[in-house]
C-alpha cells in the first residue's frame, strides 16, 4: 500500500505520528545522511531507469520524523536518450538544505537530520497568524539570509506568487523572502545558449530532473546532479567562465572525480559511524560503572 502523501503532509504540520498509515522508513541510511547535509550525491541504493516514482514509494516509506523527508538526487553517470524531451535543468544555489513546514501559524525548518533549526513568521500560507489555516511544505536551500526554493512542479512556477503574493520579498510578517529557482530546457540549442550566461547565485552544483517523476523522499534516479565544472565534458557544450570555479588542478574527467567524491564520502561515513559506536561504548561502560557503585 502506497502510503498517503497529503496524510504525510498534515503530519509534518502537526507533529503527528502516532497513527499507523505512515510506516517507519528503515531503507535509509542514517550514518550517511548525518555527514552530508548539503551533499546532493548520496547513494544508499542502486536504483534503474525503470524505478519511478510510484514503484520507490511501495519499495520506502518516510520516518515518522522530520528526518529523512527530503528528495536526494544520484550522479548522473551517463546522458539519458530522452534528456531533451523528458528532462529540465535546474541551478542549485550553495546552501543548506532545509524543510520548510508552514502551519498553525509560524515557520519551521529543519535540517536533513530533522532538527528544528529556524522558527520565524512568513506569508507562506500557514506561515504567520494572519494566515495560519493554510499549510505549505518546501524543500529549500538555505543561503543563512534567505531561502531559494529548490522546487520542480509547474504550479509552483505559475501560482506561487498568486497564492502568497508577498513570499518573494522582505517584510515583516516575512523576514526571510522564498524565491523560486527557475527550471530550462534540457533541449541542446537551448541549453547551448542558457550555459554561456553567467549563473544568478554562486553554485553547488547542477540537477536534472525528470518531467514526470513525482516528488518523493530517499534517492531517487529521476534526479541527476552535476558538479558545474563537469558540463562541458558531460554535455559537450560550452560554459561561461564561472562553471569552472572549484575545477580540481588535478581533474581527470567527470567520471573519475564522481569516484573520488564517492570514496570521500565512504571515508566520512565510516568515520562517523565508529565515532557513533564509540560513543555508545562509551556512554555504556558509564551506565554500567554508575549501577556497579549503587549495588
Amino acid at each position: 500500500r502506497r502510503f498517503n502523501a497529503m496524510s504525510l503532509a498534515r503530519r509534518l504540520a502537526e507533529d503527528d505520528w502516532t497513527t499507523k498509515d505512515v510506516d517507519e522508513n528503515d531503507d535509509l541510511d542514517d550514518d550517511l545522511v548525518s555527514v552530508a547535509d548539503t551533499n546532493e550525491t548520496l547513494a544508499t541504493e542502486e536504483l534503474t531507469a525503470d524505478d519511478t516514482a510510484e514503484s520507490l514509494q511501495r519499495k520506502r516509506r518516510p520516518g515518522k520524523n522530520y528526518r529523512n523527508q527530503l528528495m536526494l538526487s544520484e550522479w548522473l553517470m551517463e546522458i539519458p536518450d530522452n534528456l531533451e524531451t523528458e528532462f529540465l535543468l535546474k541551478l542549485c544555489p550553495q546552501g543548506k538544505r532545509v524543510l520548510v513546514v508552514a502551519a498553525k501559524g509560524i515557520t519551521k525548518t529543519f535540517d536533513r537530520r530533522g532538527r528544528c533549526i529556524m522558527t520565524f513568521p512568513s506569508e507562506l500560507p500557514g506561515g504567520c497568524r494572519q494566515f495560519r489555516a493554510g499549510l505549505t511544505v518546501l524543500d529549500c536551500i538555505w543561503d543563512t539570509s534567505s531561502f531559494h526554493t529548490s522546487l520542480r512542479f509547474h504550479w509552483l512556477e505559475t501560482n506561487f506568487v498568486e497564492s502568497a503574493p508577498n513570499v518573494c520579498r522582505r517584510t515583516p510578517k516575512n523576514r526571510h523572502p522564498f524565491l523560486i529557482v527557475e527550471s530550462h530546457s534540457c533541449q541542446r540549442e537551448c541549453l547551448a545558449e542558457f550555459l554561456t550566461l553567467q549563473p544568478p547565485f554562486p553554485l553547488d552544483g547542477v540537477l536534472f530532473y525528470h518531467q514526470r517523476g513525482a516528488y518523493t523522499f530517499g534517492h531517487t534516479s529521476l534526479v541527476g546532479w552535476l558538479k558545474p565544472y563537469m558540463l562541458t565534458e558531460v554535455l559537450g557544450l560550452p560554459c561561461h567562465q564561472h562553471y569552472s570555479i572549484g575545477l580540481p588542478a588535478d581533474y581527470q574527467g567527470w567520471l573519475v572525480d564522481v569516484e573520488r567524491f564517492e570514496a570521500t564520502r565512504r571515508q566520512m561515513a565510516l568515520a562517523y559511524s565508529q565515532d557513533r559506536q564509540l560513543r555508545r561504548q562509551q556512554q555504556q561502560t558509564r551506565s554500567e560503572n554508575s549501577h556497579s557503585m549503587v549495588d
